[in-house]
């Protein structure tokens, strides 16, 4: 079993090499878990909500692993586990459209616990994404404590282009042919001006 490093040993097999190095390891099962979780999550690809249902499995396979050496082998706090263990827990229309978008930090998919039913949560969470975690909190409180009319998020629109802090969204219908192919030269420049800056 590949405890660690299972993406780089397909791409040395996909490379046709020989011999790949690798460290025989004699762990328990919950030991093999915490090496995975400890590899997955400090991959900033992976998603708060795939950390959270990967750390409920774990417990739930492993009923004497402690919270506490989860904290330690992660190099996080009490506080971060207990609320990414109550993530899990969201109910899956939110976890879905969460998904669906930009990545919400933990503190804010931790306040989305107590959201009333009532909230028509289809245009309530895309409304997170463009807001910074302060912003997104505060609303999502405001919500909780009953007030139905918060401020929306100040946004720039311009014809058919919309700037937030954190996107771009360009509305493409009724524009031409010819249009759409100038904005897609111009994407392509700024993709190498972004790829520049990494």
């Amino acid at each position: 079993v590949i405890i660690a490093g299972e993406r780089r040993y397909h791409a040395l097999k996909a490379l046709n090499y020989d011999y790949i190095p690798c460290q025989v390891i004699d762990d328990t099962q919950s030991q093999n878990m915490m090496r995975t979780l400890s590899e997955n999550i400090s991959r900033e690809s992976l998603h708060p909500i795939d950390t959270a249902n990967y750390i409920v499995e774990m417990l739930e396979q492993n009923p004497t692993l402690l919270k506490k050496d989860i904290c330690s082998t992660l190099g996080k706090t009490p506080s971060w586990l207990t609320k990414l263990i109550s993530i899990a827990s969201l109910p899956t229309p939110v976890l879905t459209l969460v998904k669906q978008g930009n990545t919400l930090s933990i503190n804010v998919l931790y306040e989305l616990r107590h959201l009333p039913e009532s909230i028509d949560i289809e245009t309530f969470i895309p409304t997170l994404f463009e807001l910074s975690e302060k912003k997104a909190i505060t609303l999502i409180r405001s919500y909780q404590e009953g007030n139905t009319t918060p401020k929306p998020p100040k946004v720039k629109t311009q014809n058919h282009v919309r700037v937030t802090p954190t996107k771009i969204t360009i509305k493409t219908e009724d524009l031409s042919d010819e249009t759409l192919q100038s904005i897609q030269k111009h994407l392509t420049k700024i993709e190498a001006l972004i790829a520049k800056e990494k």
